[in-house]
């Protein structure tokens, strides 16, 4: 997003964000093929990516214990942890919907569709596989 005489314009977001489709795509064609994991002889599956997000979910609530030292801290814990929270969502329906086929990019999106989205039942995507 820049170029050597000019200062960067959203440095890294657009980096990121195709960083991330790659990543839900490589994802996503192991659960469409029930993948099995050579490390872990786990299948790759709705369940287990559900899994592996909510690890990272609560590494990273772990991860920023050390910011509850701060007056409100207790607030603050709340909102970080409902953020990770529908994050976990949002990649795990993104991982989904790519798996049945829809590529939709996440920059194609609101924040309130994002959430919206991430609050609604899986099942039916679940079940498409």
């Amino acid at each position: 997003s820049s170029v050597a005489s000019a200062a960067p314009v959203a440095p890294t977001l657009m980096e990121d964000l195709a960083t991330a489709r790659m990543s839900v795509a490589q994802i996503a064609q192991r659960v469409r093929h029930r993948s099995v994991c050579s490390q872990t002889g786990d299948t790759h599956t709705p369940g287990l990516i559900r899994a592996m997000l909510a690890t990272e979910r609560r590494a990273c609530v772990a991860h920023d214990a050390h910011l509850e030292l701060t007056p409100g801290a207790a607030l603050h814990r709340a909102q970080r942890e409902e953020r990770y929270r529908c994050a976990e969502l949002i990649a795990f329906r993104w991982v989904l919907r790519c798996a049945v086929g829809d590529f939709t990019s996440l920059g194609a999106w609101t924040r309130a569709e994002l959430c919206a989205d991430a609050a609604a039942p899986t099942a039916m995507l679940e079940a498409a596989l």
